[in-house]
């Protein structure tokens, strides 16, 4: 079975866990290098994504900022926009230390597939 049709149902909108999740700009993080113009084309929305069998799937809640900050989770690669995006999010709305990611890996389809195998939790944009 496709990686994305084993993840569609077992996604938490990050709108419901950070409200203010900041949008992302495309690949290159979130600062604008000196002498060059930036604008908006667009949003992306962050989501927290769990494999079907994992325990935050039968829970009422979604988990909250304090609970994603003690979690460590499967993560984009240092410098990708959506881990910046995501670490800047949690720090703003989290009290505490980040955990250490449990893994990091470059391609969005690797880490879907590191889901649906279980090993753990991902944020993805």
């Amino acid at each position: 079975m496709p990686c994305g049709v084993a993840l569609t149902s077992w996604v938490f909108p990050w709108r419901y866990l950070l409200p203010t999740a900041p949008a992302l700009s495309s690949g290159v993080g979130s600062d604008v290098l000196a002498g060059l113009a930036a604008r908006e084309i667009g949003r992306d929305e962050l989501v927290l994504v769990v494999a079907p069998g994992h325990p935050w799937v039968s829970r009422r809640r979604h988990p909250r900022a304090a609970e994603l900050a003690a979690t460590s989770l499967i993560t984009r690669e240092p410098g990708s926009g959506t881990r910046e995006a995501f670490e800047r999010a949690l720090t703003e709305h989290a009290e505490g230390a980040v955990a250490l990611p449990l893994l990091e890996i470059s391609s969005t389809t690797a880490i879907k597939a590191a889901v649906v195998g279980g090993i753990g939790p991902a944020v993805l944009s």
